[in-house]
């Protein structure tokens, strides 16, 4: 098993690059605000560990942020992975009770016309999005084809989930990828099979471990962003709000409520 709430970064001197990253506590923290049915959980708990292993370039703390437009009854998934170590998500559907299957998640996750779109932050560049149309595939391999059309890069993912008396107790995923340069011949010669590698195991094949952090959920709300957000309100909307004594305004991730009183809104607008 992986090391728990914990992200790694391996690398290979043929130019295969390995991120693996476990979020059972991040997935068990966001489930205590968000009451979601098993698959629900299981997609999202996948999707969570899958968005933290896209974090790659972790000396300039890279972030990724994640929509995916499913089409279906799940909704639209967000989820964050911010400074190399903290996550955060939620849905704003449910999957009507199905089983847990492999053909059940990829139904859910990929409806017609269904869309991912990652935004990546980093120290060294601005802000950059790129958006596929999901075809079809489970979890793992809708990140493959966003890496080999966004990214060009050739990829292989894995992801797991535990499941124990009805509750998510361990989500994680694994990728792999092939570098500029890399040998190809080495790549296809590892398979699939490496990624069901442990450390030990991995290191004695050649791979190295660059970095390795702990994994927390956290939320990056606070007054300012709420603030940010109602100043951007069209004036309509704004002259409602202050027809209100107060307003409460509650973050869809982490489940904060916060409440800006009639003043400060009046000091905020005016």
């Amino acid at each position: 098993m992986l090391k728990a709430n914990y992200i790694r970064h391996y690398i290979h001197e043929k130019g295969i690059r390995l991120t693996t990253a476990d979020v059972s506590s991040g997935i068990a923290e966001m489930l205590k605000i968000h009451r979601l049915p098993l698959l629900s959980s299981a997609i999202m708990g996948k999707i969570l560990a899958c968005t933290a292993v896209l974090a790659t370039d972790f000396k300039n703390h890279e972030g990724i942020s994640l929509l995916w437009k499913t089409n279906t009854t799940l909704g639209t998934i967000r989820s964050d992975m911010y400074d190399g170590k903290y996550i955060r998500g939620y849905m704003d559907g449910y999957d009507e009770g199905l089983s847990i299957t492999s053909t059940n998640e990829k139904k859910l996750i990929s409806g017609v016309g269904a869309q991912l779109t990652i935004t990546r932050y980093s120290l060294l560049r601005q802000p950059y999005s790129s958006t596929i149309h999901v075809t079809s595939g489970t979890i793992a391999q809708c990140f493959e084809q966003y890496k080999k059309e966004s990214d060009q890069i050739l990829c292989r993912m894995q992801t797991s989930v535990i499941i124990r008396e009805n509750e998510i107790i361990s989500a994680s995923a694994k990728m792999m990828e092939l570098l500029p340069e890399g040998d190809i011949a080495f790549f296809r010669h590892l398979g699939e099979e490496t990624l069901n590698e442990q450390k030990d195991s991995l290191e004695n094949m050649g791979f190295m471990v660059l970095s390795e952090s702990p994994i927390i959920f956290q939320c990056t709300c606070n007054n300012k962003r709420i603030m940010n957000s109602l100043m951007g309100l069209p004036n309509r909307e704004k002259e409602k709000l202050l027809q209100q004594p107060c307003a409460e305004i509650t973050c869809h991730s982490c489940g904060k409520i916060y409440k800006i009183s009639n003043q400060v809104m009046k000091e905020w607008f005016m």
